[in-house]
């Protein structure tokens, strides 16, 4: 239904589903711009019933990243009628053939079964346009994009009206608090996102899962997401100088406990173990741990 579009602004609303989705009328007052999609059919349909409530068609559609609960949806909506779809260089690549982001997580090996649902395999839109940081303009509107990495290597978000549609650069407290493992390729550069963000004003932070920010909200939970990404490196850094050395795995399973998840999916285990990858890179680059190899096997240890 309509109302579940919420308004932020003149021709401006976020659809609040499972991944939040924007939705930005453009010029002609008759498409629309919509930000990442959702994940599958059902996604799909709703959008499009709370859109024709508004007179509204999708003229185009742009993805802040390649996971698959933001553009799986994609697939259905070009099924209805022809669409133009964008993204980021990187993110495209993996838009366009999405088993690449199984074939990742499974170490570059052709994925099992089980990583092969719509949860990580979505099925591929082409991509007509890539993203760069900068002005964009689409349908004779501009919008702004803003170069998001660290969740994803070319996660962008797009900037209309001092509204920022962020994709995945924050995870909430409630998400935090329910996985314990957030997902981020690169710990580095989610921290420098994150710093950089704190420095930005925007009225609205729509975030890719949870509730809308306001300003004070998004800046708090910048503070926590800094304070947790420190953490989780201290604790890795702490289970190697009592544990080490110890291989990448066994690192995971140290953490797991510390942090009362239980390894229950082969889905939660290559998910949870990018973000020990992650932080295992991330020490590594400080000159915090080292690894070598010994009977076999790749180990970390403290330097």
């Amino acid at each position: 239904m309509a109302e579940q579009l919420l308004s932020l602004a003149e021709e401006c609303w976020v659809y609040p589903g499972r991944t939040n989705t924007g939705v930005i009328t453009l010029e002609d007052g008759r498409t629309c711009l919509v930000i990442d999609p959702g994940q599958d059919r059902d996604s799909a349909r709703q959008l499009q019933r709370s859109l024709q409530e508004l007179g509204l068609a999708i003229g185009a559609v742009v993805f802040t990243h390649a996971h698959a609960d933001h553009f799986g949806a994609a697939h259905f909506l070009k099924s209805e009628a022809p669409l133009a779809f964008f993204a980021s260089e990187f993110e495209a690549a993996l838009i366009e053939q999405p088993l690449l982001e199984p074939l990742f997580l499974f170490g570059g090996a052709e994925p099992i079964p089980e990583l092969t649902h719509k949860f990580l395999l979505a099925k591929p839109v082409p991509i007509a346009g890539r993203l760069r940081e900068g002005v964009w303009e689409l349908g004779g509107v501009q919008f702004g994009i803003r170069s998001l990495p660290g969740h994803s290597p070319g996660q962008i978000g797009i900037v209309y009206r001092n509204i920022l549609f962020g994709g995945d650069v924050l995870t909430l407290t409630q998400f935090i608090e329910k996985y314990k493992f957030p997902f981020y390729s690169d710990i580095a550069k989610a921290r420098r996102t994150l710093e950089l963000l704190s420095e930005a004003s925007y009225d609205w932070l729509v975030p890719g899962h949870g509730p809308l920010l306001t300003p004070s909200q998004y800046q708090a939970q910048i503070r926590e997401n800094l304070a947790y990404l420190a953490m989780l490196a201290d604790m890795t850094e702490l289970i190697l100088e009592e544990k080490g050395p110890l291989s990448e795995e066994e690192v995971y399973g140290q953490m797991a406990e510390r942090l009362a998840t239980p390894l229950v999916t082969p889905v939660q285990y290559v998910l949870n173990r990018t973000l020990v990858l992650a932080l295992l890179k991330y020490l590594y680059e400080l000159k915090r741990i080292r690894f070598f190899f010994q009977a076999n096997r790749w180990l970390w240890g403290k330097i």
